[in-house]
């Protein structure tokens, strides 16, 4: 087991006596002490070459990155960006799955992509290309949002996209501008999207990083983790009432030779501007890891960066390093009007378990509990809270008292207590009811 230097945790040296005339106005009266518990270095990155121009493995649940390669570094979303636009519609909750999405003339316009592409300001960044995925949708086709979004995700279909936005919020123009709005309120700021479906504009662009923030919020929602799980789909066309299906081309997700039972679902992309991008999760062991590949050279490249990055993590192993020891220096704490200062003590070791890749930067706080004397050794008078730079919790540990601490017996003293102030204000309402009842009854007698 790991131990931080003793320079780290002196914390005997660090103020924790309080003057009598401080006061505690809430439940739990915390003391800030951001004591230097960090580690010699940061989170180890992991020892992988990947083929991707740029790249990240983070782990959501803790927000530590386990991997990065120019990940602040803007590039094209491609149909990665698909994952934004179910986020947004998902999270929203304005439709149910079943509700009818009608296709309009606007939202399946197409045309060269040559052209378009060659002047982009002259044209809806929205409309679709010759040569891009679609599910072949009519002018006037209704299919459940449900169908919609399982195109859009398995097979990256354009059209899809275009219909659930402009259904969703009345017009395509009005998604896009309603999902930035959303995206930067959750703290995106370099992420800027201009169509639904990620087919190419010069300014439409995210980073590795905002990506993998988008995709650990999407797979926080379950209908999402369901969709993009699945190796396939059928459903009913509305125009032929033929079955239709369609397969994942995630092949993380299918039989071959790339298949990764780990792994729990994500979204390809590619444009010539972009290279083939992908973004993707797994899971082993209760640890999600949300990994993104932006601008690999060929298509088999990225699912071959993808299991690199979590093969690597996954065959990590956990270790321990105490942050506080339970034979620590007592914590001291002056109470007013007590005959003695408070000292407590943890009931049990501190430790601290992590990877290699996500050991964290922490902090500690000292929290009091609010406390009317006498108090009793053995209560438990408060905590020793460990977070990281974000205020994720790690730890809390209880502190209990190590001796009692009685109150000196002054009126001043006694009259602070709540209990008693009770029995004086009772008391006194009974000598005032019962001198009352006294000059009732003499009234009563001159009569």
């Amino acid at each position: 087991m790991n131990s931080y230097p003793r320079r780290c945790l002196h914390i005997e040296h660090i103020g924790l006596f309080f003057k009598s005339t401080q006061k505690m106005k809430t439940l739990l009266f915390f003391f800030s002490l951001f004591l230097l518990i960090r580690p010699p270095l940061e989170g180890q990155s992991l020892n992988v070459k990947l083929k991707a121009h740029s790249a990240i493995l983070m782990n959501p649940d803790t927000g530590a990155i386990l991997y990065e390669k120019k990940a602040h570094e803007p590039h094209y979303p491609a149909s990665t960006m698909k994952i934004a636009t179910a986020l947004f519609v998902l999270d929203q909750e304005r439709f149910g799955l079943e509700a009818p999405f009608l296709s309009s003339k606007e939202a399946l316009e197409m045309m060269n992509a040559e052209v378009k592409q060659a002047a982009p300001s002259e044209y809806p960044p929205f409309i679709l290309e010759h040569d891009g995925v679609v599910m072949g949708l009519k002018e006037g086709d209704v299919l459940p949002l449900n169908v919609l979004l399982h195109n859009m995700l398995l097979q990256s279909s354009n059209d899809a996209a275009n219909v659930i936005a402009e259904n969703h919020s009345g017009s395509i123009d009005a998604f896009i501008n309603e999902l930035n709005a959303y995206l930067a309120k959750r703290g995106l700021k370099h992420t800027q999207f201009l169509n639904p479906h990620g087919l190419h504009h010069p300014e439409q662009v995210t980073t590795a990083y905002e990506m993998a923030k988008i995709a650990s919020w999407a797979f926080q929602n379950e209908t999402f983790s369901q969709v993009t799980r699945r190796t396939e789909f059928s459903w009913t066309s509305p125009t032929s009432q033929k079955s239709r299906a369609i397969r994942n081309v995630n092949r993380l997700m299918k039989k071959g030779k790339y298949n990764y039972p780990r792994s729990i679902g994500g979204k390809t992309g590619y444009i010539a501007s972009a290279g083939y991008n992908y973004v993707t999760g797994a899971e082993h062991e209760g640890r999600r890891l949300i990994a993104v590949l932006f601008g690999c050279p060929d298509r088999v490249s990225r699912y071959e960066d993808a299991i690199a990055l979590f093969e690597a993590a996954f065959r990590e192993r956990t270790q321990v390093r105490r942050l506080f020891s339970k034979d620590h220096p007592p914590f001291i704490r002056e109470i007013p009007d007590g005959k003695s200062v408070l000292t407590a003590a943890l009931g049990d070791h501190v430790d601290y378990s992590y990877y290699p890749s996500e050991e964290r930067e922490l902090s500690a706080k000292l929290l009091w509990r609010d406390l009317e004397l006498p108090i009793r050794a053995g209560r438990e008078v408060g905590s020793i809270v460990v977070s990281d730079t974000e205020d994720r919790l790690v730890y809390a540990a209880p502190l209990f008292a190590t001796s009692a601490v009685e109150g000196r017996i002054s009126s001043f003293y006694w009259l602070k207590s709540r209990k008693n102030r009770r029995i004086i204000f009772s008391l006194f309402a009974f000598v005032l009811l019962g001198m009352g009842l006294k000059r009732k009854k003499k009234r009563g007698k001159r009569i």
